[in-house]
């Protein structure tokens, strides 16, 4: 049985599976966030409701106007109109952003006056081991090693952070604008989308279709498992409906990676042709797990009634036997 690490203040530092359940809700909002400041806000929210820190703010490179500024804190008010300019090659916070990894930082005159603490760690943002650092975590600190909750936390949030900058890169072209207006426009409907090639391969899908047929990097074994079943019935049920001509409805039971419940869905694709680029699917995925269970009940409840009807009529028998012996 996994127990939870206190530290020397008192912190609780989750580990086994009780951390791996606190992550969860994290990755479910960053997954389905395209906002960078309100991701940084959950981050820093997330690490210091999960005891994993007191202090936490994450700091942008701003490259335009060459300066390193606070987009979320918590715990660390005096930091909130911090800027450091990123010319400033001798700053603690300019070094820890093109640090290989976390910086401890302690016992410097300026930051103790401005974090009100004397130790921190200055994690960099990076979206590869080797890229430039996009920003900074900032941590308080109790030793120099990093808690793996940190750790982690960073890792996701550089994740994010290259997703949706990535995001904002693409929209500054014409085809990237028109590309991100489509990922827009899937993203506002309610339901799974997804264009696919013949043999199942998603090639565009929106966040809903992506949490149930795509497994994030550091995604539980048991995720994986169930990512590559949904991926399974999906291309079955694809292939299926290639075999049908037109518009084809059909339904779907698959696995909510993030809780392990069955959800039933109805299938609806349609092939599209182009003459250089071949044929593709294009589905929508309507959850109909609610009215699954319904008509189940209904069955049952219409076979319940049946089966009372049976039995009226078998007393109603009996009764007419008694009233013809009398007579």
């Amino acid at each position: 049985m996994a127990h939870a690490a206190v530290s020397s203040t008192g912190l609780t530092l989750p580990t086994g599976a009780a951390a791996a359940e606190r992550q969860v809700p994290l990755l479910e909002y960053l997954l389905g966030s395209l906002d960078l400041v309100a991701s940084a806000r959950r981050v820093v929210d997330w690490l210091v409701e999960n005891r994993l820190t007191t202090k936490a703010a994450v700091m942008l490179a701003d490259q335009a106007n060459h300066q390193l500024v606070i987009i979320a804190e918590r715990g660390l008010p005096g930091i909130t109109d911090l800027t450091v300019d990123l010319r400033q090659e001798q700053h603690p916070f300019i070094k820890a952003l093109s640090a290989s990894r976390a910086q401890y930082i302690t016992r410097d005159p300026q930051l103790r006056r401005i974090l009100e603490t004397e130790r921190v760690h200055a994690s960099p943002l990076r979206a590869h081991a080797d890229g430039q650092g996009l920003g900074l975590l900032i941590t308080g600190a109790e030793r120099s090693q990093v808690p793996a909750g940190v750790s982690w936390a960073c890792d996701r949030l550089s994740e994010q952070l290259y997703r949706i900058r990535s995001r904002e890169t693409l929209a500054e072209t014409q085809y990237g604008q028109e590309r991100l207006l489509l990922f827009n426009i899937i993203n506002a409907v309610s339901d799974p989308v997804l264009l696919t090639d013949l043999e199942g391969q998603v090639l565009i899908a929106n966040n809903l279709a992506e949490r149930l047929l795509v497994a994030p990097d550091d995604a539980s074994e048991g995720w994986r498992r169930a990512v590559a079943l949904n991926s399974m019935l999906f291309s079955a049920a694809l292939s299926a409906s290639a075999l049908e001509s037109g518009a084809a409805r059909r339904e779907l039971l698959l696995v909510d990676p993030l809780e392990g419940s069955d959800l039933v869905y109805e299938l609806l694709s349609t092939p599209v042709r182009q003459q250089r680029q071949g044929t593709y699917v294009v589905s929508v995925l309507r959850d109909v797990t609610d009215l699954a269970r319904a008509r189940v009940e209904i069955d049952e409840s219409y076979r319940t009634l049946r089966l009372a009807q049976a039995k009226v009529r078998e007393e109603r028998h009996r009764l007419d036997l008694i009233i013809d012996s009398v007579a």
